[in-house]
């Protein structure tokens, strides 16, 4: 959700909206069974309404201000101020855990999800052995 016409649209029907998105990844199998939501400062929803959201159990926070993290789960990723690399414009962003100690969510078929976090725990792995 980004935009100031989520917010003008008001708590309620972005609710819907995001709650019917939500239930839609997970049905069509390319994020189940998790969705994620992408949260900006234009998005009309307090913390607690946030993580009430039926369906969304992954935050992503924009670069800009965000006021809350969605209380109590919190955000599995944070933009970073986008930054030049050579020329082109690169939005950088920090993935860690929630709260609940949950990733981000990925999108896409389970054999490159799989093969993705198999690569990440390799990497992570190798690091903290170093």
């Amino acid at each position: 959700l980004e935009g100031e016409s989520k917010r003008a649209a008001g708590y309620g029907a972005c609710r819907d909206w995001t709650e019917a998105w939500a239930a839609a990844c997970i049905a069509g199998g390319q994020s189940a069974p998790r969705a994620g939501l992408y949260r900006c400062g234009h998005v009309p929803f307090s913390a607690r309404q946030a993580y009430a959201i039926k369906g969304i159990t992954c935050y992503w926070a924009a670069a800009g201000p965000v006021p809350y993290p969605p209380y109590p789960r919190g955000d599995s990723i944070r933009q970073r101020v986008p930054s030049d690399v050579c020329g082109i414009q690169v939005d950088r962003n920090i993935i860690r855990t929630d709260c609940f100690g949950d990733g981000p969510v990925l999108v896409g078929t389970p054999e490159i999800k799989a093969a993705w976090y198999a690569e990440a725990l390799a990497k992570l792995t190798e690091s903290m052995l170093a």
